[in-house]
């Protein structure tokens, strides 16, 4: 009932009502939009960050865990017999010597070395016998010459001018120029 002098508000207040429940609704899906978007963010981060640690570990597996100087032959075989022990590679630099200031090392790594070593790659074989070496690309350039696996090269390995015949068993696929390369003999002449 409206009192005389009084003013019927019902259409408004029914009017203002309607257009505040509207509002709380468009609230209420902004709220739900805003915390459904930052859940997937927290999700995003957690799966990013997750995959990045297991990529890194993929990355890790197979390399050395461990690096271990002046061990014995007995001690070698006793880890090779290790049955924790996946694989075990043997390196050991024997020397350096200059050559026009390039520095040249000469090393050994068995089989295993060489396998497990992501960013060693090479064709032919490891250096098996006293006359045999392997020797990456970019030192093959380097001299000049074209050998291939299993070629005859004279080389210098002492330092010292003497040079010496050995067969070429295996070539590694470096090809970046460096100012230093790598000689690798058999485990019999290191």
């Amino acid at each position: 009932m409206t009192w005389p002098f009084e003013n019927d508000t019902s259409a408004i207040v029914k009017k203002l009502a309607g257009r505040s429940m509207q509002a709380d609704k468009r609230n209420k899906a902004f709220l739900l939009l805003t915390i459904a978007i930052s859940v997937c963010m927290v999700f995003s981060i957690l799966l990013i960050s997750t995959g990045t640690q297991e990529k890194f570990k993929n990355t890790q597996r197979n390399k050395a865990q461990i690096g271990i100087l002046g061990v014995t032959d007995e001690q070698t075989a006793q880890l090779h017999q290790n049955e924790n022990i996946t694989w075990v590679g043997e390196y050991s630099a024997l020397g350096v010597f200059y050559v026009e200031n390039k520095t040249i090392t000469v090393a050994y790594g068995n089989e295993d070395y060489f396998l497990h070593q992501e960013e060693k790659t090479f064709q032919g074989s490891v250096p098996q016998k006293a006359d045999e070496i392997m020797l990456p690309q970019n030192y093959l350039d380097f001299l000049g010459k074209s050998y291939q696996t299993g070629d005859t090269i004279s080389i210098d390995l002492t330092g010292t001018g003497q040079k010496a015949e050995y067969t070429l068993s295996g070539v590694l696929n470096n090809t970046k120029e460096s100012n230093g390369y790598f000689i690798y003999v058999s485990k019999e002449l290191a």
